[in-house]
C-alpha cells in the first residue's frame, strides 16, 4: 500500500494500528508532509463538527413536483426524425447508385469475354421474357381498372388504409401536456 492511500485512510479515520505505524515511520523524516497531513486532519475534524445545512422550506416538495410532471423520456422532435429518415434514404440511394455503377462496369467488362457469351445470351432472353410478362400484367391491370366495380373496390380499399393510417397517427403521436 502506498503512502497516499495510508494518508487517505488516516483522513477517513479507517487506518489500522500497523498501517498507522508505517505512516508515522514514513513521516518521521518528512516534517513538511507531516505538517500537511496535520492541517488536513484539522480541516477534516472541523468539517465533521459543523452541523448539516437544512434545505429551504418547500425545496423537497418543489423538486418532487417537477420530477412527477417531467416526462420520463423526451420524444424526438418531428424535424429530427424527418431529417434522419431523409438522410438514411439519401445514403441508401447513394450506396445503391455506387453498387449499380460497379455492377454495370463489371458487366460491360465481362460481356466482352467470349467465355461469358452464353451467359449474356441467357440474360438477354430472361430480360425479354420478364419484359413480356410485365407487359401482360400491365395490360391485365388496365383491363381490370376499366371495370367500374374494380375501381369502386380499389377506392374503398384506399379509404380503409387512409382511415387506419389516421388512427395510427393519433395513437402514436406524443401527447402534449402543459407544464
Amino acid at each position: 500500500m502506498n503512502v497516499e492511500e495510508l494518508m487517505i485512510q488516516a483522513l477517513d479515520g479507517e487506518i489500522g494500528a500497523e498501517d498507522r505505524a508505517r505512516l508515522d515511520a514514513y513521516l518521521a523524516g518528512r516534517p513538511d508532509e507531516r505538517a500537511e497531513l496535520e492541517r488536513m486532519l484539522a480541516v477534516n475534524a472541523a468539517l465533521r463538527g459543523t452541523p448539516a445545512a437544512a434545505p429551504p422550506d418547500g425545496f423537497v416538495e418543489a423538486v418532487l413536483a417537477r420530477v412527477r410532471t417531467a416526462p420520463a423520456v423526451r420524444p424526438f422532435k418531428r424535424r429530427y426524425i424527418v431529417t434522419l429518415v431523409v438522410a438514411n434514404w439519401a445514403l441508401a440511394a447513394l450506396v445503391w447508385v455506387c453498387a449499380g455503377a460497379v455492377l454495370i462496369g463489371l458487366t460491360a467488362l465481362l460481356v466482352q469475354e467470349p467465355l461469358f457469351q452464353p451467359i449474356v445470351a441467357l440474360w438477354r432472353s430472361a430480360t425479354i421474357s420478364l419484359s413480356d410478362m410485365l407487359n401482360v400484367l400491365a395490360t391485365t391491370a388496365r383491363t381490370l381498372m376499366a371495370q367500374p366495380a374494380v375501381r369502386l373496390t380499389m377506392l374503398a380499399a384506399m379509404a380503409i388504409v387512409a382511415i387506419w393510417l389516421g388512427v395510427l397517427v393519433k395513437v402514436l403521436a406524443p401527447r402534449h401536456r402543459l407544464a
